[in-house]
Order: structure tokens, then C-alpha cells, then sequence
């Protein structure tokens, strides 16, 4: 997928949400495990049919982080 496809997803995981529930993963989860966790929200609640549905590989996210040197 596009990394404008990505950046909202992996900048939730990385940073969390400030004054909300959604803590940073980005320390806790692995690579295989973002990459599952943006692939079924990306899937679910019909976004496969109004989003992209694309699938997310350990791959994009490895990538992500070395272009954003995370």
C-alpha cells in the first residue's frame, strides 16, 4: 500500500493518542503484528468495500519505519 495509506495507521500505533485511551504499540507489538492489526481495521466494518482493503505485509511497515527512521 501507498505510505499515505499507511501514515495514519502506523502513526497511531507509534505515537498513541494524547488524552485518550490509545496508547503507543509501537514498542510493544512487532512488525507482523501492526501489519495484521492495520490489515483488519482496514478490512472490517466495511471498510474493504469504501476503503482500499488492501493487505498490510511486515514488509510496509519495516519500510515505513526506515523512511520515517523510527
Amino acid at each position: 500500500p501507498p505510505r499515505s495509506t499507511l501514515f495514519p495507521y502506523t502513526t497511531l500505533f507509534r505515537s498513541g493518542v494524547q488524552g485518550a485511551a490509545m496508547q503507543a504499540f509501537s514498542k510493544q507489538l512487532s512488525e507482523v503484528d501492526i501489519a495484521s492489526v492495520i490489515t483488519y481495521t482496514r478490512d472490517s466494518w466495511s471498510n474493504g468495500k469504501n476503503g482500499d482493503g488492501e493487505i498490510v505485509v511486515p514488509k510496509d511497515i519495516v519500510d515505513y519505519k526506515n523512511r520515517a527512521k523510527l
